[in-house]
């Protein structure tokens, strides 16, 4: 092939790939065609090289641009093209040898240059993806503890409020054996028998302190007790009564008024429930209260 400039020649090398691309795709390209076209492409990505090598040196190296004497030790292939697949391994790349104008021969891979530079980039990104998503999942498990943590102090909160609550639905003992000595119920002439036989056990088996107020003297048990048993199931029935019997002048009309209950609800004057309700309602009028 005789010297012609070096675009001119990749030129006629597109037009032989272009026209056996052509073929190939007409299915008229015969198997020696083929190893043409190969050749070709071959011969077009060597040239490209080269081309590529030289403006580097001139441009990035300040170099004076090398008169290539390029011997291209093309090596063999040992693994025959299949025409209707791809190659079973891929062929080494060509090697070249490039003589500078001052004499200075070396052996160089032209492709080394920029290879190395973009391995060091892609190698750079992918460090800093690894280290945004590093960050990225770092912050999201700082989010998972605080919310974690927050949910735990909710909790915690929860139940110390509760216990806080339960404290205060809890009455105080706060009179003394003294206090308690100084009690001697009423009794009144129209008193039901019942009752009368309830506040003689009280006395005679029950500490009985007084207190100054039937709010806040139930527990939480003692309500849902007293709800369901002695008011139908009505917490406003018990809330509006307990609030009465509070503010009552004495023991005989608190008499009068848990008599009245115990008709309107029906109460088994006999059950140990109306008994203890009838025990708060004696410490609240019990003497020194």
């Amino acid at each position: 092939m005789s010297e012609k400039s070096p675009s001119l020649m990749i030129k006629t090398i597109l037009g032989h790939l272009h026209s056996g691309v052509e073929k190939l795709e007409s299915g008229h390209l015969s198997p020696e065609e083929m190893e043409l076209l190969v050749e070709d492409a071959k011969e077009l990505y060597e040239r490209m090289i080269i081309l590529r090598y030289k403006i580097y040196e001139t441009n990035v190296l300040g170099v004076q641009a090398p008169v290539i004497s390029a011997s291209l030790r093309q090596p063999e292939i040992e693994t025959p093209i299949d025409l209707f697949g791809s190659i079973d391994e891929p062929a080494s790349e060509p090697e070249f040898e490039v003589t500078f104008a001052s004499g200075e021969s070396e052996e160089r891979n032209e492709e080394v240059f920029y290879d190395e530079n973009e391995e060091q980039l892609e190698d750079e990104e992918e460090e800093e993806q690894a280290n945004e998503d590093a960050e990225a999942e770092e912050e999201s498990t700082e989010e998972a503890t605080a919310e974690e943590e927050e949910e735990a102090n909710e909790e915690e909160m929860s139940e110390e409020v509760a216990e806080v609550e339960a404290e205060l639905e809890e009455p105080a003992e706060e009179t003394t054996a003294a206090q308690n000595a100084n009690w001697e119920p009423e009794f009144s002439g129209d008193q039901p028998i019942w009752m009368a036989e309830m506040e003689a056990n009280i006395r005679d088996n029950r500490s009985v302190f007084p207190l100054e107020s039937l709010i806040g003297a139930f527990t939480l048990n003692e309500k849902l007790q007293f709800i369901n048993e002695l008011f139908d199931g009505s917490s406003d029935e018990f809330s509006s009564n307990i609030k009465q019997l509070d503010q009552l002048a004495s023991m005989d009309a608190a008499r009068n008024m848990l008599t009245e209950l115990s008709q309107t609800f029906n109460w088994d004057t006999e059950s140990e429930i109306v008994e203890d309700f009838i025990y708060k309602i004696c410490r609240r009028y019990a003497t020194g209260a």
